[in-house]
């Protein structure tokens, strides 16, 4: 278990979107205009990658504190960056259980940061495709996943 038995429940793509934010720079310690958690759980997980993730397709403790989750715990906020635009929550449920079929694992399952970081590795070539955002490139988010990986000696 980790320290004081916390497990961080999480979305993979939000997971990953650590990961490749953080390989490739990006500052993750700055809060988001949006109220979100992901500068609290990065740091977290940047500062121990041993700490238990239980893995859900549903809102986690990035988007518990977000402004756009209704009382629903649903996400009302839109990727107006699409043609057409699309219910961000439409289109993180649509990725994470594309992310749940290639990595081959269920909701509900747990394991360290590390652990699933070294599941992304192993199907690099698959994940960086597929958990590629709108507006960024596959060599992006692959380069920041080796980086991280580097990071943790993995």
């Amino acid at each position: 278990m980790t320290e004081n038995n916390v497990i961080i429940r999480l979305r993979p793509h939000h997971l990953i979107d650590i990961f490749k934010h953080s390989g490739n720079g990006r500052d993750l310690t700055k809060p988001h205009p949006y109220g979100h958690a992901q500068h609290l759980v990065a740091e977290k997980i940047l500062n121990n990658p041993d700490i238990e993730i239980e893995f859900v397709c549903e809102n986690d403790d990035i988007c518990k504190p977000c402004k756009h989750r209704g009382a629903d715990n649903l996400c009302a906020d839109v990727l107006s960056l699409l043609s057409p635009p699309v219910s961000k929550q439409q289109y993180n449920d649509e990725l994470d259980k594309r992310v749940f079929k290639l990595l081959e694992i269920v909701p509900g399952q747990k394991m360290s940061a590390r652990g699933f970081l070294e599941i992304l590795l192993s199907r690099i070539s698959e994940i960086s495709p597929a958990a590629t955002h709108p507006r960024q490139d596959e060599e992006y988010t692959g380069t920041g996943l080796l980086n991280a990986a580097k990071r943790f000696s993995i």
